[in-house]
């Protein structure tokens, strides 16, 4: 008998075609033509030009805004990602040991601000920070605590500040969620027999829930470092309408690295030069990660 070769088959292809079309069209080549437009200088619509490194070399040398904008976001990110962390492990903590019965209304309260449009919490934290008729100013006047009104959103430390407690606000109960969901895996039994040594609630968090959940915790400080530095939508809803505040706030103090990228891109038409702060950003964050993940395997190693 002759051996029959087995006829390919390409109905299996056919079907899966489709994504691969999408997949090349909407992300390998954006990716790949951003890349390329960040070593050119191009208004998005006529011919670009060639400048090799000199948009990346601009970032760090001759651009002041940029050089801010960075600097805004590591303080950003040195500040507010271990509040919502610390805040996030505790408010799980406590819902799971104290308030069980509760557990998914409390749940569900604390990481709404995390579902909340950004153009509401603009609109709220504007409210709450006006100078004039500000419900914040309204409450220090009442108690007696300050005598004149703070202009929390004209003044770049004030500023700054309010910055820091939306995202606090919006991304704590993100970490919160992430965090019960892993509290959630460590077996109770352990939890008992610490009671049975005598270990109180405090030393059972320590020796018992924080090494177990290190891998969790891990992976909660690179999803929170990725979403700091992509930090957009918080600072600019609450400025964007503020009536004679410039782009980043007073003294560009709350001007995010994204917020840089959109203004030169979208505003000026520099997107050669809005590409590299782009892929800048990417860089940082791509190697942050790995420094962090690498940091985090070692420590279960050990």
């Amino acid at each position: 008998m002759r051996n029959k070769k087995k006829s390919f088959n390409m109905a299996p292809y056919y079907f899966i075609m489709p994504f691969f079309i999408g997949y090349l069209l909407f992300s390998v080549f954006p990716f790949a033509f951003s890349f390329f437009i960040s070593f050119t200088d191009w208004n998005g619509v006529g011919a670009s030009a060639f400048v090799g490194l000199s948009n990346y070399i601009r970032i760090f040398t001759q651009d002041a805004a940029a050089q801010k904008a960075f600097m805004n976001t590591f303080l950003f990110l040195v500040i507010a990602i271990p509040i919502e962390i610390i805040l996030g492990l505790l408010t799980a903590m406590i819902i799971k040991d104290f308030v069980p019965k509760a557990k998914g209304a409390l749940q569900l309260l604390n990481f709404l601000p995390y579902l909340t449009a950004p153009v509401a919490v603009g609109l709220i934290f504007q409210f709450l920070f006006d100078w004039d008729y500000g419900t914040v100013n309204q409450i220090l006047t009442q108690i007696g605590a300050s005598n004149n009104h703070i202009y929390w959103l004209g003044t770049e430390g004030y500023a700054r500040f309010v910055v820091i407690l939306v995202i606090v606000w919006r991304m704590f109960g993100y970490s919160m969620i992430i965090l019960s969901a892993g509290l959630s895996t460590i077996s109770p039994d352990l939890y008992e027999a610490a009671e049975l040594d005598g270990a109180n609630w405090f030393q059972k968090q320590i020796r018992i829930t924080l090494p177990l959940l290190k891998p969790i915790l891990g992976f909660v400080c690179v999803i929170s470092l990725i979403n700091g530095f992509q930090l957009f939508d918080d600072p600019y809803m609450l400025f964007a309408s503020q009536a004679g505040q410039p782009y980043g706030g007073p003294g560009n103090s709350v001007l995010t690295v994204m917020m840089h990228m959109f203004q030169a891109s979208f505003m000026n038409f520099q997107m050669g030069y809005g590409a590299s702060i782009a892929y800048t950003l990417f860089f940082i964050i791509f190697i942050l990660s790995m420094i962090l993940t690498k940091f985090m395997k070692q420590e279960d190693d050990i």
